[in-house]
């Protein structure tokens, strides 16, 4: 049961990692990742509406990467809910990549998945491979939050603190890509890159805070 636990507890850090990154890297340059939305909607022939709101869908999906990967980091509430959103994520990243790979449109395979931005290119067949190893972690993660009964209990999370961290979360995750699609051409390269980190960085310190927190100062129910 402790290997089980133990297993359950760092696959579930590790896809936490990994979507927080996902969603800061494509965060970069949201404009071009809204490109290839659009590539794969012409690719595949999906709703035209997709095109017309690409930059809508890719700051959406970044910002509910982010706040996925750091609400799961952070706190032990609702472990069974954000694994199956863990699951629904990579089943759909799963289905498109597997499509790009064995079934590529008249023009081709489109290159990169574009999951890390520009940051990190990644060919159609590492991306499925990629996408075929988190889907099987998530699938592992969700069915054994339902196997298993954590070793540590829940600890009670007052109320404004759960309000403080939604709050910050979803502003800070969400201010990070609203600014790449305000800000990327307007701004010298230089300065754009600073702002940025900065405001990737004062993401991080409140995640790190938050876990601290939650690790250390909040007692647990029956202490």
């Amino acid at each position: 049961m402790f290997i089980k636990y133990y297993i359950l507890k760092w696959i579930s850090i590790v896809l936490s990692i990994i979507f927080i990154i996902s969603g800061i890297l494509k965060s970069f340059n949201i404009k071009s990742f809204s490109t290839e939305i659009s590539l794969f909607t012409e690719a595949y022939s999906f709703p035209s509406w997709f095109i017309l709101l690409r930059y809508e869908l890719a700051i959406t999906i970044c910002i509910a990467e982010i706040i996925l990967g750091t609400i799961t980091l952070t706190t032990n509430n609702n472990k069974k809910l954000y694994s199956l959103a863990y699951v629904i994520f990579m089943t759909f990243f799963l289905l498109l990549t597997g499509l790009n790979y064995y079934a590529p449109s008249a023009y081709g395979s489109i290159e990169s998945c574009g999951c890390f931005g520009d940051f990190i290119h990644i060919s159609p067949m590492w991306s499925f491979i990629k996408c075929c190893i988190l889907w099987v972690a998530a699938l592992y993660v969700f069915f054994l939050h339902h196997k298993i009964q954590e070793k540590n209990k829940q600890k009670r999370i007052p109320s404004n603190k759960k309000t403080t961290l939604f709050f910050s979360t979803f502003f800070t995750a969400s201010l990070i890509p609203i600014y790449s699609y305000l800000f990327f051409n307007e701004l010298g390269h230089l300065l754009y890159t600073i702002i940025y980190f900065i405001l990737v960085s004062i993401h991080i310190a409140l995640t790190i805070r938050t876990l601290l927190y939650f690790n250390y100062h909040v007692p647990n129910p029956d202490s």
